[in-house]
């Protein structure tokens, strides 16, 4: 056993592979967080992301919306199941990296859920910072309890050998740290006050042109508190858990792994470490090769989805964003998110934008990318 506590250390096993590639096709069992959207799921959420938009959070604003009452953020179907398959393969870190959503509606007030994970499909790559690595690609369907399907994710993960578990693998990050003056803070702080989203006055689409920019949005500097926020409103698929149910369920594992979550490999969920704990603990940070306490990377994603649908204002509509995450933030990082429009057309009786953005770290290295698509309302209808 390490420092940190992982039992399971080993490199990259085609045996193990091979064995992974036997559920490519196969409904998984995976653990369900929230079961419906509540107020209070919802609301948990998206303050979890630094999200207040009264669109999800302001029952009196919700209700003289044109949707009547309180809908959920995009991408609040992560609370009930994180998506990001990733059975098999123990001895590998899972790092999340990205994926496509694609939606339906908003989820309403009150609307049960019901996830269905699938893996499609297991790659093997070749990383600059982590040499040999695996890609695994996830398709989770969340339906209503009456089986109307709502929102659709691709996920990406990338399974990587922990730091020293052999020499053709292994993230090779140097330790970092960020410090801020207050003078830095204090101008932080004057731009997340003056940003403003889009919100009630309706973004028309005949008035989008090609080119033109998305405002500016800073997120961060991250602390664990911004970290302690998400986890209240999404716990991760429950890897975070009391001791008591942390206990009983590796005891569960031990006796009756064909009862317990197969999305995740089995054997870990029985050691005392659990997979994220590098995102509030130094050392099992360090251990995964990692350069500090770093950020959970469906936040990352929430943040984009934020992006979005702050400039596309309440009459607007997420159709699809895909997102591609990059390098990690780690506590004291910063990343500023930039966009454009890159098209618009009138499609199915849709009037869509097409627009790309990116968030860069303090360093003007890049933390995460990606593309949408909006529906954007007209005028006079």
């Amino acid at each position: 056993m390490s420092a940190s506590g992982f039992t399971t250390r080993t490199g990259i096993l085609d045996e193990e592979i091979a064995e992974v590639r036997q559920l490519i096709g196969k409904r998984l069992r995976i653990p369900q967080w929230n079961h419906e959207a509540s107020i209070d799921t919802i609301r948990h959420y998206a303050y979890g992301l630094g999200d207040d938009n009264p669109l999800w959070c302001d029952e009196d604003y919700a209700q003289r919306s044109r949707f009547g009452g309180i809908v959920a953020p995009p991408t609040f179907p992560y609370s009930v199941f994180p998506a990001g398959i990733g059975p098999g393969l123990p001895g590998l870190q899972p790092f999340q990296a990205g994926g496509r959503w694609d939606f339906k509606r908003y989820i309403k007030l009150g609307e049960r859920l019901v996830p269905e994970a699938t893996l499609l499909d297991v790659q093997e790559l070749q990383g600059r910072r982590a040499g040999r690595m695996i890609l695994m690609l996830g398709e989770v369907i969340y339906r209503t309890a009456a089986g109307e399907e709502v929102a659709r994710n691709m996920s990406r993960q990338f399974r990587i050998a922990r730091k020293g578990a052999d020499s053709t693998s292994g993230l090779q990050y140097a330790a970092r740290s960020q410090d801020w003056t207050e003078a830095e803070l204090d101008e932080m702080e004057d731009q997340i006050c003056a940003y403003r989203r889009r919100g009630a006055e309706a973004r028309y689409w005949e008035d989008v042109q090609i080119g033109e920019s998305l405002p500016t949005r800073l997120k961060g500097p991250m602390n664990i508190q911004t970290l302690m926020a998400y986890y209240a409103g999404n716990l991760a698929g429950g890897m975070y858990r009391a001791t008591d149910i942390q206990v009983r369920h590796r005891r569960l594992c031990l006796a009756h792994p064909e009862l317990v979550p197969n999305c995740r490999p089995i054997v870990a969920q029985t050691e005392r470490i659990a997979y994220g704990q590098g995102h509030v603990d130094s050392k099992v940070a360090a251990d995964v090769g990692m350069p500090g306490v770093y950020d959970n990377g469906w936040m990352r994603v929430g943040w984009c989805q934020q992006i979005l649908t702050d400039w596309m204002g309440d009459d607007g509509f997420l159709e699809t964003f895909d997102s591609t995450i990059h390098l990690p933030n780690i506590v004291g990082d910063i990343v500023r998110f930039n966009g454009r429009v890159t098209g618009k057309r009138s499609e199915a009786g849709k009037h869509l934008v097409d627009v790309e953005f990116r968030g860069e770290r303090q360093d003007g290295e890049l933390s995460v990318k990606g593309t949408g698509t909006i529906t954007l309302p007209v005028r006079g209808n």
